[in-house]
């Protein structure tokens, strides 16, 4: 039994994912250690052209972080290079993430996202 092309066509149209960047928001909550993000949410949906490339980098810097910092950690004999390594990581990791907070932050003011009523109360539950 096929079903008629006008309702296949309003079933494609229906099951196209409506927040497309629902794994990178996932991850930079993850990384970051919040459990939501609702600026980071609208720019990714509105206009993630201008956001991404900030939370590659973020994304890149944690994860050299997480190598520097396995090897600080598991290295039983004190090495001054990994020491410095770890420290320098870290430090990168921290201006990459204040860089995210200030690029979603002017962003969010820039295009002053407005939150449907809809979307607000679905969250609340």
């Amino acid at each position: 039994m096929e079903l008629p092309d006008d309702v296949l066509q309003l079933i494609r149209e229906y099951a196209k994912p409506w927040f497309k960047h629902h794994a990178i928001y996932k991850l930079i909550l993850v990384n970051t250690g919040l459990h939501s993000f609702p600026e980071l949410r609208h720019c990714l949906h509105y206009i993630p052209d201008q956001i991404l490339p900030t939370l590659v980098h973020f994304e890149k810097a944690h994860a050299e972080y997480l190598v520097a910092l396995d090897n600080f950690v598991c290295e039983k004999p004190w090495d001054d290079y990994k020491h410095m390594d770890y420290y320098s990581k870290r430090r990168t990791l921290c201006d990459s993430q204040r860089e995210v907070n200030r690029m979603v932050h002017m962003l969010d003011s820039m295009y002053e996202f407005k939150i449907p009523k809809n979307l607000f109360l679905l969250s609340q539950q």
